[in-house]
C-alpha cells in the first residue's frame, strides 16, 4: 500500500525496504543532516550538486565515450573514448593532450590536427598535420627542406646523400665520392 509520512524523526538506524526491488523515491528538496547509506544502486534523474569532495573506495567509474568536464565554461574535459582506446584531456588553456596506452598525441582543439607525437619507437613533431621531424634510435629524420639554416655543426664527418657528399670535419674539405662502376 501506500503511506504518506509527514514528518519523521528518528534518532536510531532506520531500513526502508527488505529486498533488492524495493525503492525510494524522494521528489522534493531533501537534507540529508548526517551520513547516508545507500547499499545498491543511487539513481539521480536531475542535475546532482556535490558540496564537498567525493571520496570513492574503490573506482569512479563513467560509461565509456563520456565527457568529465570542469570548470564553469568546460574549461577542463576528460574523456575516454573505447573505441580509438585512447584519451583527451582538453583544456581551454592548452589545446588538445591525447593519451592512449603506449603513446602520445599534442594536437588541436579540435582533434583534427597532430602537432606532436610520441611512443616507445619514435617522436614526431608535425606542421600543417604532415610530419616535418622525426626521432628515432636510429637518428632524426627531416621531412622537408631545412630552409636558412646559419651553420650545421657536429662532432664528426657530416655526410649528405648517403656517402656521396662529407663534409669533412679535420680539413673543412667537401668531399665527393663517385658511385662505383
Amino acid at each position: 500500500g501506500t503511506l504518506n509520512i509527514d514528518e519523521m524523526k528518528c534518532s536510531g538506524n532506520v531500513t526502508l525496504g527488505d529486498a533488492n526491488s524495493d525503492h525510494l523515491n524522494v521528489t522534493s528538496t531533501t537534507n540529508f543532516a548526517s551520513g547516508t547509506t545507500f547499499s545498491n544502486t543511487v539513481a539521480c534523474q536531475q542535475t546532482l550538486t556535490v558540496t564537498q569532495d567525493i571520496t570513492a573506495s574503490g573506482h569512479l567509474d563513467m560509461v565509456d565515450d563520456k565527457i568529465i568536464k570542469l570548470g564553469t565554461d568546460d574549461d577542463l574535459q576528460i574523456k575516454y573514448l573505447n573505441t580509438g582506446d585512447s584519451s583527451y584531456v582538453t583544456s581551454t588553456a592548452a589545446n588538445g593532450l591525447v593519451l592512449a596506452s603506449d603513446k602520445m598525441f599534442l594536437m588541436n582543439a579540435a582533434h583534427t590536427a597532430k602537432w606532436v607525437y610520441g611512443d616507445a619507437t619514435n617522436t614526431i613533431i608535425y606542421h600543417n598535420d604532415a610530419a616535418r621531424i622525426t626521432t628515432s634510435a636510429t637518428g632524426i629524420n627531416i621531412g622537408g627542406a631545412i630552409d636558412a639554416v646559419t651553420s650545421i655543426t657536429g662532432s664528426g664527418n657530416i655526410t649528405i646523400a648517403t656517402d656521396k657528399f662529407t663534409l669533412d670535419s679535420t680539413n673543412g674539405c667537401l668531399l665527393y665520392t663517385s658511385p662505383s662502376p
